[in-house]
């Protein structure tokens, strides 16, 4: 039949159209994913009026960055390297052979070292030791609210005795950490507890939400039976997931960059008030990673005991070049809009003294505000990205 053979003809002419036009299709999006550079590098946002601060970035253009960060984030969330990998709350997380000592601590009591502005090291470099904790004991900004909230133990004090663990908190309007009616519009990550939660009960009391992280298996049940929105979660905070194994407990713990834990409890595109980090140590890894990422816009002050016990046991021809790496990090976070509102000393913490003879407690306490969230066009642009903020 002469008609059938020339539609069948007609047919498969048009299916090896067909097959030419996906395949070059394919062969297209194949070339544009291997030859794509990928987005330009974020900057990292300054302060105006300093020279050595790199100028902050066009606000759309460090919004569509921080966008793309959050939507990718699952993705970049799930490349772990390593070798031997495990299901751990239905991702993947490479199991290291990394041993380290938890420590049972809390944040210091006195004295408190309020603002001084414009006083302090500002340099690149640390000529001396001592020029690291008269830059920290010099902070660079006023809140005009600040009160201290919370209070337990001691940092570094192996014992169940309540003595301190209070904490600065500033109530600036432009922080958005005043009581609220509902809880879900203010957001505490409070990292590294042990028995104390004064200062989480405290942020509670404010209406705020509060997630409580951990290693030690203790739920404060009593703080989770008053607040609903409290919550507590036996996971540690580092730089990237993992299992840890800790010595003094036997036994070997989850532990979980902080993007993660951020995608594991669902509180992506929601600001964080406030960060809290009692960590013993682990806050320079974990603050260098965090310091460079666009998420730190969406934090508005942050809390950590700070550490540089390690100055006691290393040499002295290594004891600058410590500190300046601690240094360099807390300059990192300056560097993104963040200024030291307080810092006090553990006056029960271990004392370093340098050649001279001067003594230093090597922990103590530390907060900075993140001045951008004074900025209402900082936060309208946020908000332009579906940034839940109030």
């Amino acid at each position: 039949m002469p008609p059938l053979r020339g539609c069948e003809q007609a047919g498969r002419k048009r299916q090896g159209v067909l097959a030419v036009f996906i395949a070059v299709l394919l062969t297209m999006v194949v070339v544009n994913t291997l030859t794509y550079p990928g987005p330009a590098p974020l900057q990292p946002p300054g302060r105006r009026g300093r020279s050595h601060v790199t100028p902050h970035p066009p606000l759309p253009q460090f919004g569509e960055t921080l966008v793309g960060w959050l939507s990718k984030a699952v993705i970049v969330d799930l490349l772990i390297h390593g070798t031997k990998e495990e299901p751990v709350w239905g991702l993947s997380v490479t199991r290291y052979p990394v041993v380290t000592r938890y420590v049972i601590r809390s944040p210091p009591p006195h004295p408190l070292d309020l603002s001084r502005e414009g006083d302090g090291p500002l340099g690149s470099s640390l000529s001396r030791v001592q020029d690291f904790f008269a830059y920290l004991k010099a902070p660079r900004r006023r809140c005009r609210k600040q009160v201290m909230m919370g209070g337990n133990h001691q940092c570094g004090e192996v014992t169940d005795d309540i003595s301190d663990g209070r904490k600065v908190v500033c109530l600036d309007a432009e922080l958005q950490l005043q009581p609220r009616r509902r809880p879900q519009s203010c957001l505490t990550l409070s990292f590294g507890i042990h028995r104390d939660t004064s200062f989480d009960a405290a942020m509670a009391a404010m209406n705020c939400e509060v997630h409580m992280f951990d290693l030690l298996n203790y739920t404060p049940s009593g703080l989770l039976r008053r607040a609903p929105h409290a919550h507590f979660h036996q996971v540690g905070l580092a730089e990237k997931r993992l299992q840890r194994y800790y010595l003094n407990l036997g036994q070997e713990l989850p532990v979980d960059s902080l993007e993660g834990h951020l995608i594991t409890n669902n509180l992506m595109y929601r600001p964080i008030h406030l960060l809290k980090m009692d960590i013993e140590g682990d806050e320079w890894v974990v603050l260098k990673q965090v310091a460079q990422q666009p998420i730190m816009d969406l934090i508005g002050q942050i809390a950590i005991e700070i550490h540089s016990e390690d100055l006691l046991t290393l040499p002295a021809k290594k004891h600058l070049s410590y500190l300046q790496d601690k240094y360099n990090v807390l300059r990192a976070i300056e560097n993104r809009g963040f200024e030291k509102i307080a810092y006090w000393d553990n006056t029960k913490s271990k004392v370093y003294k340098d050649t001279s003879g001067a003594s230093y407690n090597t922990c103590g306490e530390i907060h900075f505000v993140n001045t951008n969230w004074y900025n209402t066009s900082f936060k309208s642009t946020l908000k332009s990205m579906s940034i839940h903020f109030p």
